[in-house]
């Protein structure tokens, strides 16, 4: 009896933004803006309750969630850039002249290092919001979760006052 040949897999659908490139220090980055509904497509977090030698960032807040979401509905913007990795799956490609990046709507394709909730917030409002994003490249793990331990360790909120 003759094996059965493998089910078909899924087309990857490719996606393109206008962005602009900068390099600093060996790294390549990406600005661009990006709708939340694309965004949560191919985007993912290193969660520490999901694995802990891979994983670092906490739980996701269904309640801040959901109150990000209120905040966009009410007309509100949400201003910081999120910060992704861009994995390998991402298959980015840059074409400097149109400044076209495109890259493939696959699932882990970006790990989020910092804006997890303002994503999934932003990706539960009325409307669909671009949201504007820093795509770092070439990154290992230990950069990940330093990069993450940076932003969110140093960060010092400000007094209403």
């Amino acid at each position: 009896m003759a094996t059965p040949p493998p089910p078909p897999k899924k087309p990857v659908h490719r996606h393109s933004v206008t962005a602009l490139l900068w390099e600093y220090n060996d790294f390549q980055m990406y600005l661009c803006a990006v709708n939340a509904s694309t965004l949560v497509k191919c985007a993912s977090v290193a969660r520490a309750d999901e694995d802990p030698k891979k994983g670092y960032q906490r739980l996701l807040s269904e309640r801040r969630a959901r109150d990000i979401a209120a905040y966009i509905d009410d007309g509100n913007v949400v201003p910081p850039s999120l910060v992704l990795s861009a994995a390998e799956s991402a298959n980015l490609k840059f074409d400097e002249e149109p400044r076209k990046l495109t890259f493939d709507l696959a699932p882990h394709a970006f790990l989020i290092i910092d804006g997890q909730h303002r994503l999934f917030g932003a990706s539960k409002a009325k409307s669909d919001v671009p949201m504007s994003v820093v795509i770092m490249t070439g990154l290992q793990l230990e950069q990940e979760v330093q990069y993450f331990l940076d932003i969110n360790g140093t960060q010092r909120g400000v007094p209403r006052t």
